[in-house]
């Protein structure tokens, strides 16, 4: 458990908050928001969580078996 340090958590807490409160406040009062911006947040969402993902599952996870999902999603953050 050594992984949730004071720093992770408080940077998970500022992940959430950021994607599933303060995002939605701030996009809810846009009278139009251009489709590009959409495109651009489907991949900076994605990223973010699949970095809080990979932080928490690392290569050594469950004696090794979270090393191909740690790999694959990674893969996919990088293509996002």
């Amino acid at each position: 458990m050594s992984k949730f340090t004071a720093s992770w958590i408080a940077a998970t807490a500022l992940c959430i908050w950021f994607l599933c409160i303060h995002a939605h406040i701030f996009l809810s009062a846009k009278d139009y928001i251009q489709p590009l911006l959409y495109f651009h947040l489907i991949g900076a969402y994605s990223i973010y969580l699949v970095c809080v993902h990979n932080t928490m599952l690392t290569p050594s996870a469950l004696n090794g078996a979270a090393k191909p999902f740690h790999i694959w999603l990674g893969r996919v953050g990088l293509i996002l």
